[in-house]
């Protein structure tokens, strides 16, 4: 089978959808299919294209065994939510025009919607080039902004759910990652019959039970601490506040270290009220290296998802499944000799 995927994210930037689909893909041609994959240039982690990059309009290339186009995307390294809907539009407007000349044809195009637009231009695409779309629905839009406030024009907000209509009722098939976001889709009428739930996964070759004690803790001063990490996306979705105020009532307890992984737009806003707070027992890293991200999660002795309330309703962090592997091996070590 000829399959596209087009993907506002893909290796070598950290978007945690953008790795998933890319481990999804590499199985899909280790079965025989062919894959292409058109993304845009890496930006994810500052919402800036990256420096090798920049300056250029369209870049093709192999990943693995997949044909490659990449692109150039809006991403100014200011993030608000106007400038990221013009990024979502920009990606759209150049993959749907890279796929439409492309003389490529393919059977199926797999459309992940994390840049919310990708659904029109897959059913665009299915108009020109005779391929359905399967819709992956891995964050509900526009519920998650809404939810979070950053939107709150009632008229954009009626015209994205009506542009979020639209795609449910022209997508071939429609899969979601929960229970919960099913109900969401059958509250808005799509039927029963076109929804699939099929979990995300993680690689437990790659996240796998590894010694708390290791040398990336060495390295960052984690050994000897009990270390609460909060490893991703720092949005507006998520209650990372919660995590500072837990961190203040025990800032007296010195062998605690509250561990905030990642960048994003509530990060200086997090920064400054962990000084103005005077938390010692606060620690930020940027994005760590994929190769490093196995170690980071056997260095935390507790790892967190906070989600604002109603917000896990939308969405469902890659992080849990990442957390999944790790707090099995240290159940197994605490209950049993033999683990």
């Amino acid at each position: 089978m000829r399959i596209l995927l087009p993907i506002i994210q893909f290796p070598p930037d950290v978007n945690p959808t953008g790795l998933l689909m890319a481990q999804l893909c590499e199985g899909l041609t280790a079965c025989g299919h062919e894959v292409s994959v058109i993304t845009g240039f890496p930006h994810y982690e500052n919402f800036r294209i990256w420096d090798e990059y920049r300056g250029k309009l369209v870049q093709r290339g192999r990943y693995g065994e997949m044909d490659i186009v990449r692109l150039y995307v809006y991403a100014p390294g200011k993030k608000s939510m106007v400038n990221r809907l013009l990024s979502y539009v920009s990606y759209n407007a150049f993959a749907t025009l890279a796929a439409a000349i492309s003389r490529k044809r393919w059977d199926v195009v797999l459309c992940p919607n994390g840049s919310f637009f990708t659904g029109l231009s897959a059913w665009f695409l299915e108009k020109i080039k005779s391929a359905p779309f399967i819709y992956n629905v891995q964050d509900l839009y526009p519920d998650v902004p809404v939810r979070a406030g950053q939107l709150r024009n009632s008229y954009a907000i009626a015209a994205l759910r009506s542009m979020e209509s639209f795609m449910y009722r022209k997508a071939a098939h429609i899969t979601v990652i929960t229970p919960a976001m099913r109900d969401n889709l059958l509250a808005k009428q799509v039927p029963a019959k076109k929804i699939s739930i099929i979990p995300n996964f993680v690689d437990t070759d790659f996240i796998r039970p590894l010694p708390r004690e290791n040398r990336f803790s060495g390295e960052h001063g984690l050994s000897g601490k009990f270390v609460v990490t909060y490893a991703g996306n720092l949005g507006y979705v998520y209650d990372l506040d919660t995590m500072l105020e837990a961190a203040a009532l025990l800032s007296s307890q010195k062998d605690i270290l509250f561990l905030i992984v990642g960048n994003g737009v509530v990060k200086p806003g997090l920064e400054n009220r962990a000084h103005d707070l005077k938390l010692n027992n606060v620690r930020f890293m940027p994005f760590q290296p994929r190769e490093s991200l196995p170690w980071l999660r056997a260095s935390s002795d507790v790892q967190v998802s906070l989600y604002k309330d109603g917000a896990a309703n939308d969405s469902f962090p890659s992080k849990i499944y990442e957390a999944g592997p790790c707090w099995q091996a240290r159940k197994g070590r605490a209950g049993s000799s033999k683990s």
